[in-house]
């Protein structure tokens, strides 16, 4: 009867003690994910004043340029262009643009 009565006690304490352990696991476990999270959180915090300190996107690049409407400027050539190099020998134009001579 004593064996029995000790092996029932011993699992009492035994499931205690697993119980015990699993809640400090928690804690510990809960303890080291709050400060990971308040690490983060500084670090980023300290990201975030760190860009302010940037000049505004407006002062880098000026976006507004680019929307403003220009007249086209005149038509680039090339030094090897010249003012007839669409008419053949004869002063008709080429009609089949393509550069040969038929």
């Amino acid at each position: 009867m004593e064996i029995g009565l000790c092996s029932s006690e011993l699992n009492k304490k035994m499931v205690y003690l697993d119980a015990e352990s699993m809640v400090v696991d928690t804690l510990s476990l809960a303890a080291k994910s709050i400060a990971s999270l308040l690490l983060m959180t500084e670090a980023l915090l300290g990201a975030i004043t760190k860009v302010t300190d940037l000049t505004a996107v407006e002062n880098r690049f000026p976006i507004n340029e680019l929307h403003k409407a220009v007249q086209p400027g005149p038509e680039n050539k090339h030094a090897t262009d010249t003012e007839d190099d669409d008419e053949n020998e004869n002063g008709v134009e080429d009609q089949d643009d393509d550069d040969d001579d038929d």
